[in-house]
Formats: structure tokens, C-alpha cells, sequence
């Protein structure tokens, strides 16, 4: 084509001007010639450029086709047209929606519940050429994007990572969807330039995998939860806390533990039932006040603003295990967090008092390793042998095996 050869012997900065100049001029008639710039490597950007002044669909078609394709700059450029055209009042026509295009290919795409700082972990598989497969795993919390990794690898390669992330997440990982990965990781990496935080080094291989995710909006049913009026019972807070994942939103011990010697101390002086097995209404209302102290002097407002963020999402996720009863609840909590999170809010005493309870147990755990003495009785009954007492191993911990006895000529 005689134009795109004339194009090609004008300096990058002519060329642009050139391309723009003919995009605005001719309109539709110049997209032949567009179409050909882009083709041509040197071109390539000057001709999206150009695209975003030919209000045509077309035009718009061309663009799209370089959104999902190509390097990373032209996808920008591209993307920069479009809206361009929209903001001059273009409306493209509803493209008819391929298989592909209505359920993005994903092999898996999961994410965990919340630790105890709030944290997640979210991992994503998607195919890739030649039987490959795209790996990328995020951390997301309160301080945005903790760490990204990206792989691309084949099965065979994946599979002892994955055997071993399931082996310690158990049934703490689920099933989400790539809507729910893509927002999660988007929103924290977003928290991350917001506040002037490193990214990952990982993210920009890993967010090409969630460029083609569909929106993630909070479900209708949901919604219509956290506009109900009805005040959190406690009954529903606690059956909130029955879920095995609510374990780790409970307040650390270490944080309670004046607190819990008090509890205990209320306990032994005046236990919450009477001999005859009825409530003790003393002994509760002081352990009532001593959860109404503990809310007043922990929970701030940074934990109440993260616990309330975090709600929404907790609920999300039981909203996707079809645990809709949990999922009301969790809503309601937050939306009412927000709201009045002082010492009667049904889902701090709830949080408290699992807590405290928690830590009155560490407590005589404690007492009672103490009372036992750092000696056991070993041997048998005609000689005794007393021997120290074995540590307790942590949870996490594994016995080691035991040294084998050295003999003379060992090494």
C-alpha cells in the first residue's frame, strides 16, 4: 500500500501526526489504511492511537481485537482509545458472545478463609499452550497485596506444589470463581499504589490472567440482607462462631490474659450455674461487664474497621458454600458493626466471649502442668526412676526420632 510505505519513511513522531490526521479526515474510509499500520511493529501504536478518533465500529472491533492481545503497551494504548470514543459519545454495539468469551477458561480458581490477621490466600489456574498451565497465587489483606507468585509449568511440575498447599490448607481452601480472584487481587493491589506500597514483583504476569474476568458484584440476596433493620441477636452471632473458620477471629490469648485471670478468678469465686444447675444471675452479669471492658479497651477502631470490611467478605464466601443462613447473618454483623460497635453489639460479645473463654482454658492448662511438677516417674515399681518431664511438642511440631546410643568404635 503506497500510504503505508510513505508512513514508513516519516519519523515516528510525523508518523503519528500522519496516521491522526488521516483517521480524522477520511473517518471509516481510513481504517483499511489503519488496519495495514497496525500490522507493522513501528506503526502499531501510532494506528490505535489514530483508531480512537474514527468513531465507528469497526474502529471499536479493531481495538478490542489489540485489548486481548500483543504487548502490554499497545493493550493500554488500545484501552486508551476506547475510551476515548466513549467519551466523545460513541456506544459500540453489544458484541455477540462467544463460548469463550461468556466462561473464561479456569482449571481452578480458590481462595481460603481469614487469619487471624485478616489475611487470605487466593490461587489461580488457567491452560496454557502446549498442555502448559498458568499458575499464579496472591496474599491479599488489611495492607493490600502481601505477595504475588506466577508459574508458567506443566502438570506434572504443579502437582507436588499443589499436594502440599492442600495438604496444609485442608478444607480451608474453596472453590470461587475467577470473578471473586480477579476482584480480591485487583482491590489490593489498588490499596497497594494507593498508599505508595511495592507491588509484587510477580503481578503484572499474574493480572494478565484475570484481564478477561467478569465483573464481581455482591449478590442481590445479599444486598437485601445487609438492608434488613433487624438487630443481631446473639444466638446468631454465636451460630456465626460455630463455623470452624471463625476460629481464627478470635482475640489472640496472650492479649486477654490479665483479663482471662480475672474470668477465672470470677469462676472459682462464683460459678455461672447454682448447685442446682440454674443460671447464676450474679456470676453472669460480672462476667457480662468484664466483656463489656475487654470490647472497650481492645477493640479500636482500626480492628472494628477491618472486622466490618472483612464481614462482607466472610459472607461472600458462605453465600458460595450455600450457606445463605451465615451469609445473612455475617452481612447484618457487618452493616450493624459500622453502626454501633460498642460493648452491646451482638458480634463483639460473641467474639469476646469465645476469646475469653479460649484463654481461661490456656490458663488451666497452664496450672495444671505447673501443679504436676517438672518430674515423672519412671522405671517400675521395685526402682522407681524419677526423669524430667518430656516438653509438649507445639502443633505444628514433630517428634524427632530419638538418638541412637553411641557405642565404643562409633562415629
Amino acid at each position: 500500500m503506497e500510504e503505508l510505505g510513505q508512513l514508513r519513511e516519516l519519523t515516528p513522531a510525523e508518523a503519528r501526526k500522519r496516521l491522526i490526521s488521516l483517521a480524522r479526515e477520511q473517518g471509516s474510509a481510513a481504517l483499511e489504511a489503519l488496519r495495514a499500520a497496525l500490522e507493522d511493529p513501528v506503526l502499531a501504536q501510532a494506528a490505535l492511537e489514530a483508531l480512537g478518533q474514527v468513531p465507528d465500529q469497526g474502529a471499536w472491533e479493531l481495538l478490542e481485537q489489540a485489548t486481548r492481545s500483543g504487548p502490554a503497551k499497545l493493550r493500554k494504548t488500545a484501552r486508551r482509545s476506547q475510551h476515548r470514543l466513549r467519551s466523545r459519545g460513541f456506544r459500540p454495539d453489544s458484541p455477540k458472545a462467544t463460548p469463550e468469551e461468556a466462561a473464561p477458561v479456569v482449571e481452578q480458581a480458590r481462595a481460603t478463609f481469614f487469619d487471624m490477621e485478616g489475611s487470605q490466600f487466593l490461587r489461580l489456574l488457567r491452560p496454557a499452550p502446549l498442555g502448559m498451565v498458568h499458575y499464579a497465587d496472591f496474599v491479599v489483606g488489611p495492607e493490600g497485596l502481601i505477595a504475588c507468585n506466577y508459574l508458567l509449568t506443566n502438570h506434572a511440575d504443579l502437582e507436588e506444589i499443589l499436594s502440599q498447599q492442600d495438604t496444609d490448607l485442608g478444607e480451608d481452601i474453596i472453590e470461587v470463581g475467577l470473578a471473586y480472584v480477579a476482584r480480591r487481587a485487583r482491590e489490593a493491589a489498588a490499596h497497594n499504589r494507593a498508599v505508595g506500597k511495592a507491588i509484587p514483583r510477580d503481578w503484572s504476569e499474574a493480572a494478565r490472567l484475570l484481564e478477561d474476568a467478569p465483573e464481581d458484584p455482591l449478590p442481590a440476596e445479599m444486598a437485601a440482607g445487609a438492608a434488613q433493620e433487624s438487630t443481631v441477636t446473639l444466638p446468631e452471632a454465636n451460630h456465626l462462631f460455630d463455623h470452624p473458620s471463625m476460629a481464627r477471629w478470635l482475640l489472640d490469648d496472650e492479649r486477654l490474659m490479665s483479663y482471662a485471670e480475672e474470668g477465672l478468678h470470677l469462676l472459682e469465686r462464683q460459678p455461672v450455674r447454682t448447685e442446682e444447675g440454674l443460671p447464676n444471675l450474679g456470676a453472669l452479669q460480672s462476667h457480662g461487664q468484664l466483656t463489656s471492658r475487654i470490647i472497650t479497651d481492645l477493640c479500636d477502631a482500626p480492628l472494628i474497621q477491618r472486622l466490618t470490611e472483612q464481614l462482607v467478605e466472610q459472607a461472600r464466601l458462605f453465600h458460595i458454600l450455600d450457606d445463605r443462613r451465615r451469609a445473612g447473618i455475617t452481612m447484618r454483623c457487618s452493616v450493624e458493626l459500622a453502626q454501633r460497635p460498642g460493648p452491646d453489639n451482638a458480634f463483639l460479645r460473641s467474639m469476646v466471649e469465645g476469646s475469653t473463654s479460649l484463654a481461661i482454658s490456656t490458663l488451666r492448662e497452664r496450672a495444671a502442668e505447673e501443679s504436676a511438677g517438672p518430674w515423672v516417674q519412671g522405671g517400675d515399681a521395685a526402682s522407681p526412676l524419677w526423669v524430667p518431664r518430656p516438653a509438649a511438642l507445639e502443633a505444628d511440631e514433630e517428634e524427632e526420632e530419638p538418638p541412637r546410643l553411641w557405642l565404643p568404635g562409633q562415629r
